[in-house]
């Protein structure tokens, strides 16, 4: 009888863990970027969403936040604003620990219909996002589940 209930009590504490704690749908903020390339970038706008077998990622690759823009602004400093931004979409798949992003669209006309292999890990709220990706070498990527994003 004790056994039994030590196996009740058990059951009842892992099914109080979301399912969405360990998976990948959801949205998520990036947290840390670095690649064997260039600098580290931390806390930087971002928004990464997976749905349904969709996803989109919007980020910026900058030490510093950008600049806001005006009627003033000039050509440099809209080049300044818009380099930095990494933007695509599509549709993706997972099999293990490995993430498949195939880009419908993205920002660089280049990356367009071009299908990204990554290695990927969950730990609680963080994803980890190994691989070569947007044109860099050997990217960590660090990413925390947003707040209300699954």
């Amino acid at each position: 009888m004790q056994r039994l209930a030590a196996v009740v009590i058990t059951l009842m504490a892992v099914s109080t863990v979301p399912a969405s704690a360990q998976s990948i749908e959801g949205a998520w903020r990036l947290a840390e970027y670095s690649s064997a390339d260039g600098p580290t970038y931390s806390d930087t706008e971002s928004l990464m969403i997976f749905a349904n077998g969709y996803y989109s990622r919007l980020f910026v690759r900058a030490v510093e936040r950008r600049a806001p823009l005006s009627a003033e602004s000039t050509d440099a400093d809209r080049i300044a604003a818009w380099s930095p931004f990494v933007a695509n979409s599509g549709t993706y798949s997972v099999d293990g620990s490995t993430l498949t992003l195939n880009t419908i669209i993205a920002k660089q006309p280049s990356n367009n219909r071009t299908p990204t292999t990554l290695e990927f890990r969950i730990e609680g709220n963080t994803l980890w996002i190994m691989g070569n990706a947007e044109g860099l070498q050997n990217t960590t990527q660090r990413w925390v589940r947003a707040p209300g994003g699954g």
